[in-house]
């Protein structure tokens, strides 16, 4: 059985993904939304992400031990490097917003190219087979695609699309 030392507190995985994409199109236009997920968001903000990038940069180091230790005495190897890899990034990213004005600008910068190639990735999904989504919000996770659901777009729906601020509220979203 595969498990997660952190739970989902830490984002990047495909459960928890840090940046999502929700396309959702009519017969004639495809819109589409990125967000990242509002760990992300901290490590922007100068005196916030001292503190949570301490704590994202100690889950992420629990996490990478444990999922390191279960990959020895496990059959599920792939799982537990896959998880101890989330916890090198998240500790990696954590150590970077601690470090105030330059980690935030730093993390700042890496989430604006992330999530701007994640979106093209999904992009390119779409427009190459734009029948088979058209009528669909359909969400990415990493240029993957990970939930569909077929919609009748009104103008309020569209606006309830664009105003989904995180990953999770499009993965809560997607879910109802």
């Amino acid at each position: 059985m595969s498990f997660s030392a952190t739970r989902n507190i830490l984002p990047g995985s495909l459960k928890n993904p840090d940046i999502t994409t929700l396309a959702f199109s009519s017969t004639s236009s495809y819109n589409f939304s990125t967000k990242a997920h509002l760990l992300n968001y901290f490590g922007w903000g100068v005196v916030i992400s001292t503190i949570t990038g301490l704590g994202r940069a100690l889950l992420g180091l629990v996490h990478m031990i444990i999922h390191l230790v279960a990959a020895i005495f496990s059959t599920l190897k792939d799982h537990h490097l896959k998880e101890a890899e989330l916890g090198a990034w998240n500790f990696g990213f954590g150590l970077i917003e601690m470090i105030p004005i330059i980690g935030n600008i730093a993390m700042a910068l890496i989430n604006i190219k992330r999530q701007k190639h994640y979106e093209k990735l999904a992009k390119d999904i779409v427009y190459a087979n734009p029948a088979g989504y058209s009528n669909q919000a359909v969400l990415f996770a990493y240029g993957k695609e990970i939930d569909r659901k077929q919609i009748t777009l009104s103008n309020d729906i569209i606006d309830e699309c664009r105003n989904l601020n995180t990953s999770t509220e499009m993965l809560n979203y997607m879910a109802s």
